[in-house]
C-alpha cells in the first residue's frame, strides 16, 4: 500500500531525520493479524514517522476465531462469500489473509493477555498496565474488538487512538463492512479518535463520511484501509512536529460513540439474501454501461447569484452539444464587460476533453462555441479567475497527476502554462476564490489510491505563483456528500457559499450549497443550507457544477440515452 505526502506541504528531509521516531504500540485481537492490519501497520514504519515497538494480543487463536461447532457452521456461507467477494473485488486478493506477528515484527516486543483481559475493564494481573508502563509509547493504536480501559490511556504520551470503520471499531473480528453493503447505506463512517482517558478528553482526528460500494464489503475494506494508513500517517507526523499542540485544533469527540462489540456474523440465510440484494443492484449498473451513454448539457438563465439556491425555478435556456459531445462544467467569467461562458468539451468517443467557451450576449443568446484550451490529455472543470488585472485558468488535469496554473497571453483563446502548482497529487476540480487578503485554493484529492469524491482539501497563498500552504485541518469536508467542489463560491448577501458535488451514490447525482461560516488559516467550518437535485420532469437525471456572474447563472445536467454515444 503505497503512501504518497500530499504536494505542497514539503518537509525538510534533514529536519524530519533528525527527530526521533515516534514509539507506537498496537493492541490487536490475536497474535495473527489480517493482511489488512499488516499493511497498516508495515506502512507507518515505512514512513519513518513511527516504529512498532509493542503489539498486544488478547489472545493466541488465529483472526478469525474457532471456525469449528454449530458457530462455524451457521458461518459457513459468510466465510465462502468473503473469500470470493475478496478475489472478485479486493485490489489484492490476498486481502484476507493473516499473518504472526512474530514474523511480521521480528523487532517488537509482543505481549500475550489472559483472554477474559477483552471482555471487561479489568486487567488481570496488570499485564497490560506493566506492559505500557515499561515501553513508554507515544502512541497506542487499538485495533481490537474490545476497548483499552480508561485509566490505562495516559500511559502512552499522546493517547489512545482507535480506528473505526463503519459503526464499529476496526478490528480482526467481524463482517466490516457487510452491513453498510447489506443495508444500502449510501455512506459509511470512517473515524480515527483519540479515547479520553483520566487527564485528556476524547478528540475526533479524523472524519470521513465515504461513498460506499454497494456491491462489495471487499472493496469498501480496502479503500478504508488505505484512507486509514494516510490520515494516519500524517496525523502522527503532525503531532511529532507540532510536540502535541497539533491535538489541540481538532474538535471534541461526539456523543455517539461506536459500540464495543463486533458486528455480529450474518448467518447462512441472510448471506443469501445479500447475494439477491447485490444482484438486484449490479444488473441495472451493468445495463447503464454496455447499454446507455450519458449527455451532459448546459443550461443558464438570467438572475443573480444563488438564485438556483433559493429554490427559484425559472426557466432556462439550453446550450446543447453537437452529436458525440457533452458539454459540462460551466464557469461564468466577466473580462473587458463582456461575459463569457467557460466550459469543458468533450469528445465521447476519444473519452478526452478540452475547454471551450461562448460569449454571451445581451439578448441571452450565445455565440458558437470555440476551443480556449486544447492539450494532449483531459482537461475539464475550467476554473478561470483574475488576479491584478490578469486572467488565470486552472483546468483539471487528474489525468497527469498535477496541478497546472495557464495564463491568459490573449482573452479568452490563447493561453500558456505559467507554473505546475503541484506534483504526483491525484487532485480534481480546483476552485479558487479571493477573500481576506489570501487566495484559498479548494480541491478534491484522492489519497493513497481512494476514490476522487471524499475529501475536499484546502490550500492558501498570496498569489497564484507562490507555494500553496495547506490548511492544518486537511481534509476540511470529508463527506461523500458534499466534498468535491461543484463550481466558484460566491457571496450571497454577504456570506460565502460553496456548491458541492453529492457523489454518494454516483457520479453527478446532484449539487449540494453550503454556507462557508469559518475560514481562516487555522479553521474551516460549513453548514449546508440547500440543493439542487435532478429535474424529472425535464429528463434531467443529474447536476454537478453551478457558477453565476454578469446577471446569470448555468448549470450542468445529464440526461440518458440507449446506445453508447452521448
Amino acid at each position: 500500500m503505497p503512501l504518497r505526502d500530499i504536494p505542497a506541504c514539503p518537509k525538510a528531509d534533514v529536519t524530519e531525520r533528525s527527530r526521533p521516531q515516534l514509539k507506537i504500540g498496537v493492541v490487536v485481537d490475536s497474535a495473527v493479524i489480517a493482511e489488512w492490519t499488516l499493511e497498516l501497520l508495515q506502512t507507518i514504519e515505512r514512513s519513518d514517522i513511527g516504529e512498532i515497538t509493542l503489539i498486544i494480543a488478547a489472545t493466541e487463536q488465529g483472526a478469525e476465531g474457532p471456525r469449528r461447532g454449530a458457530a462455524g457452521r451457521r458461518r459457513l456461507m459468510y466465510r465462502l462469500y468473503e473469500r470470493l467477494d475478496a478475489l472478485m473485488f479486493s485490489d489484492r486478493t490476498r486481502r484476507m489473509a493473516a499473518t504472526p506477528l512474530t514474523t511480521a515484527f521480528p523487532a517488537a516486543r509482543v505481549v500475550h493477555l489472559p483472554a477474559a483481559a477483552g471482555a471487561s475493564d479489568s486487567d488481570p494481573g496488570g499485564t497490560l498496565s506493566l506492559a505500557l508502563r515499561s515501553e513508554h509509547l507515544d502512541v497506542l493504536l487499538q485495533l481490537c474488538s474490545w476497548i483499552v480501559p480508561r485509566h490505562l490511556r495516559d500511559l502512552s504520551r499522546y493517547g489512545v487512538w482507535a480506528l473505526e470503520f463503519g459503526s464499529h471499531f476496526a478490528h480482526e473480528r467481524g463482517p466490516l463492512f457487510f452491513w453498510e453493503v447489506h443495508n444500502d447505506h449510501h455512506t459509511s463512517p470512517i473515524t480515527l479518535r483519540i479515547l479520553a482517558g483520566e487527564r485528556r478528553a476524547d478528540r475526533v482526528l479524523y472524519r470521513c463520511e465515504a461513498a460506499t460500494d454497494p456491491i462489495s464489503p471487499a472493496r469498501n475494506r480496502t479503500r478504508a484501509a488505505q484512507r486509514a494508513a494516510y490520515h494516519l500517517i500524517q496525523r502522527l507526523r503532525d503531532i511529532r512536529e507540532g510536540a502535541g499542540v497539533y491535538l489541540d485544533l481538532f474538535a471534541a469527540g461526539d456523543a455517539a460513540a461506536c459500540r464495543h462489540r463486533p458486528p455480529p456474523f450474518p448467518a447462512n440465510g441472510r448471506v443469501v439474501e445479500h447475494l439477491r440484494r447485490v444482484a438486484l443492484r449490479a444488473l441495472p449498473r451493468i445495463a447503464d454501461r454496455y447499454l446507455y451513454g450519458e449527455h451532459w448539457y448546459i443550461a443558464y438563465r438570467r438572475g443573480r447569484c444563488g438564485d438556483l439556491l433559493m429554490g427559484d425555478p425559472g426557466d432556462f435556456r439550453v446550450l446543447h452539444p453537437p452529436p458525440g459531445r457533452s458539454f459540462m462544467d460551466p464557469f461564468l467569467f466577466e473580462h473587458d464587460s463582456h461575459l463569457y461562458l467557460f466550459f469543458e468539451d468533450l469528445k465521447v468517443s476519444e473519452g478526452k476533453g478540452a475547454i471551450s467557451y461562448v460569449l454571451m450576449r445581451r439578448d441571452g443568446t450565445t455565440t458558437a462555441p470555440h476551443v480556449a484550451l486544447n492539450r494532449p490529455y483531459h482537461v475539464s472543470y475550467p476554473c478561470v479567475f483574475s488576479w491584478q488585472g490578469t486572467a488565470y485558468l486552472i483546468p483539471e488535469t487528474s489525468s497527469q497527476r498535477t496541478i497546472e496554473l495557464y495564463r491568459a497571453d490573449r482573452f479568452p483563446d490563447r493561453w500558456s502554462l505559467e507554473k505546475i502548482l503541484m506534483e504526483d497529487i491525484a487532485a480534481s476540480d480546483a476552485t479558487v476564490l479571493d477573500h481576506a487578503g489570501r487566495l484559498w485554493l479548494f480541491v478534491n484529492v484522492a489519497v493513497n489510491h481512494a476514490t476522487f469524491v471524499d475529501e475536499l482539501f484546502v490550500f492558501w497563498a498570496n498569489s497564484p505563483t507562490d507555494t500553496w500552504q495547506p490548511h492544518p485541518l486537511n481534509p476540511v469536508v470529508a463527506d461523500a456528500r458534499s466534498a468535491r467542489p461543484a463550481g466558484r463560491i460566491f457571496m450571497l448577501d454577504g456570506e460565502l457559499y460553496r456548491p458541492g458535488q453529492d457523489c454518494s451514490r454516483r457520479y453527478g447525482g446532484g449539487i449540494v450549497f453550503s454556507r462557508i461560516e469559518r475560514l481562516s488559516e487555522t479553521e474551516y467550518r460549513e453548514v449546508e443550507v440547500g440543493r439542487f437535485d435532478r429535474d424529472r420532469g425535464s429528463g434531467n437525471v443529474g447536476a454537478h457544477s453551478y457558477t453565476c456572474a454578469g446577471g446569470y447563472e448555468a448549470v450542468d445536467g445529464r440526461t440518458r440515452r440507449f446506445g453508447r454515444g452521448a
